[in-house]
């Protein structure tokens, strides 16, 4: 793929229908702080994912870990054999982790560049389950890109066979935008459009294995990428179907999801 290529160049592929998709997700909320609900443009009516945001210096409860909790831990730095005693996925350490389908709650820390993904649904007994994926956009669009997919479809297919899937709902989420780190090859600039591509590419890519599986249901961004240098964290409540974000900065307004190609127009010129 040529590199140089602007953000909206990069949706005209073959992969058109999800990218169309994508663009008319609609919003009940846009808020900097607060909680918004994210619904699939094609069941409306459906049981959304609600996402609420919360920054670490105004809420005191702002943890999303506490001492005794009964949670999975999705640890993109852990070792391999921590996350095989979770019977979790990987290619490695900083590669790319896929949870175990569970009913339990989910965390996910220290998203940099790093994005996500949560798929939940309800069991014939009424429980709520889900899995979520952290992964690194570079590892999962080039060297780990065929295992990263065996990994998710795998996945997947696992957590589609045991809900009803009517009640399924599923969005992405984290990455990183025009944030050059320190240290790189490359000027700054040249570090920050490299992000920037790497993050709607692995986007698309989600949203394309997600989609041949689930073509019923059009995909959803439901919280956008970092602007700034600094981690932001997740917890997926799995029963309330809620996601928590908690970030270390005040959250520009782009953070949250809008319709695509305006919120790529925005981020191409910064505006955000």
């Amino acid at each position: 793929m040529d590199r140089r290529r602007t953000l909206l160049g990069l949706l005209a592929v073959p992969f058109s229908a999800i990218t169309s998709a994508l663009a008319g997700t609609p919003l009940e909320a846009v808020l900097r702080k607060g909680s918004y609900e994210c619904h699939s443009k094609t069941v409306p009516s459906g049981v959304p994912l609600t996402v609420a945001v919360k920054r670490v210096a105004d809420v005191e409860d702002a943890k999303l870990v506490r001492r005794g909790e009964d949670l999975v831990i999705v640890d993109f730095y852990a070792s391999d054999d921590d996350k095989r005693q979770r019977r979790q996925k990987s290619a490695g350490k900083q590669t790319y982790v896929i949870s175990s389908v569970t009913g339990k709650d989910i965390v996910s820390s220290e998203h940099l560049n790093c994005t996500g993904s949560v798929f939940v649904g309800r069991a014939e007994g009424g429980r709520q389950l889900a899995f979520l994926t952290h992964q690194d956009p570079t590892e999962v669009l080039y060297e780990n890109r065929s295992r990263f997919a065996e990994d998710f479809v795998s996945s997947l297919d696992e957590f589609l066979g045991s809900i009803e899937r009517d009640t399924l709902a599923y969005g992405f989420f984290g990455g990183n935008y025009f944030h050059a780190m320190t240290g790189g090859k490359g000027s700054r600039s040249s570090q920050a459009t490299l992000y920037s591509e790497h993050y709607v590419d692995s986007i698309i890519l989600l949203a394309e294995m997600a989609h041949k599986h689930i073509p019923w249901l059009e995909p959803v961004v439901i919280v956008g990428p970092n602007l700034r240098p600094s981690p932001v964290h997740f917890r997926f409540q799995t029963q309330k179907r809620k996601l928590q974000v908690v970030t270390e900065e005040d959250l520009p307004s782009g953070f949250t999801v809008c319709r695509f190609p305006e919120y790529l127009k925005k981020l191409e010129k910064r505006v955000l």
